[in-house]
Parts: C-alpha cells; sequence; structure tokens
C-alpha cells in the first residue's frame, strides 16, 4: 500500500533531493521547500524547519551586528541546535501526557468508595461499587470477605485485586 505524507515538501518531485544516511539505512534526508528527516525508512518525516529559521534569524542579527562570516555560521549553527534540542524536548514531554486510556485495576488499591449494588457476605455474590481510578468515577465488581451483606452506600476500600479483575474490598468503620 501507498504511503501519503504531504509533510515531505510542497514543490514538484524535479527540485527535491533525497538522500539516504550511509551509516542507517533507516534515516531518509528530503530537501525540497522543507527539510525533513525520517528515522523509519521514510514512512514519516520530521520537518527541521525550527533548525532553518533559528539559523537564518540569527544569522541575520549576526550580520546585523557586523560579526565575521565564520562567527556567524558558529552561532548560527549553535542557535539552531538548540532550538533542534528544545522543540525535541517539547515533543517528547508533550508526548509524555498523553494518556492510554487503558484501565489498569491495580492503582484501585487502597482507593475508598461506595457500594452501588449489594455485594454478598464472605464472597458470596458479586456486587458493584463506585470508586475513582486514575482520575475517573468507575463502577467495578467487587467481592467482600466481611461477615455480612454490604449495602448500597457503605463506604468502603480496595484491599485486593484478584487476577480477573474483581474488586476485593473491606468496609470502612466510622469514627
Amino acid at each position: 500500500s501507498k504511503t501519503k505524507d504531504s509533510g515531505i515538501g510542497g514543490r514538484p518531485f524535479y527540485y527535491a533531493d533525497i538522500f539516504v544516511d550511509p551509516t542507517n539505512e533507516n534515516r531518509v534526508y528530503s530537501l525540497a521547500s522543507q527539510t525533513t528527516i525520517s528515522e523509519d525508512g521514510g514512512k514519516s518525516f520530521k520537518n527541521l524547519m525550527g533548525f532553518f529559521a533559528i539559523f537564518g534569524w540569527s544569522g541575520i542579527a549576526c550580520i546585523e551586528e557586523g560579526l565575521s562570516r565564520g562567527f556567524t555560521i558558529l552561532i548560527s549553527v549553535i542557535c539552531g541546535l538548540i532550538m533542534m534540542v528544545a522543540m525535541a524536548a517539547l515533543f517528547y514531554y508533550l508526548s509524555k501526557l498523553a494518556s492510554s486510556g487503558t484501565l489498569k485495576l491495580k492503582n484501585a488499591l487502597n482507593a475508598v468508595g461506595e457500594v452501588y449494588l449489594t455485594i454478598g457476605n464472605n464472597r458470596s455474590k458479586i456486587g458493584k461499587v463506585q470508586i475513582t481510578v486514575q482520575g475517573s468515577l468507575r463502577e467495578l465488581e467487587a467481592l467482600t470477605d466481611h461477615e455480612e451483606d454490604l449495602t448500597t452506600g457503605t463506604v468502603v476500600k480496595v484491599r485486593e485485586v484478584t487476577k480477573n479483575g474483581i474488586l476485593i474490598v473491606e468496609q470502612l468503620k466510622n469514627n
């Protein structure tokens, strides 16, 4: 199947050059109206425009200040690299903010909630509890080892999570 990636440059192909890194066959450079890099053999490209934008603006500033050509290039390259590192760090930390949305029941351990449907005593009948896990209110199946049924509205604490995902809860004592 063909992969369409509109991020590889807006100019016709005869203005573009594509290079493969001699040390890494999966790193591909595309030089067109934009300079992009791919780390997966050309399936997707990352834009290097941040580097060239800061490289260019810092170069213009250095020339305006009357600095030598060599010093201007050195400062421009350093500024461009700093921008690339800053952009990479920004995207790295933004990707860490993403959530998979997968419920991990181990995160329910020691959480406090409320019985929604009566839970039978001594694990005789599965009931349900409303409990906040990973920042959202969930309705989950629960059992108890308590001698009496836990009725709707009883405040409970999660003591254990079974292999099949059922919470084992205990009633919290009133002070």
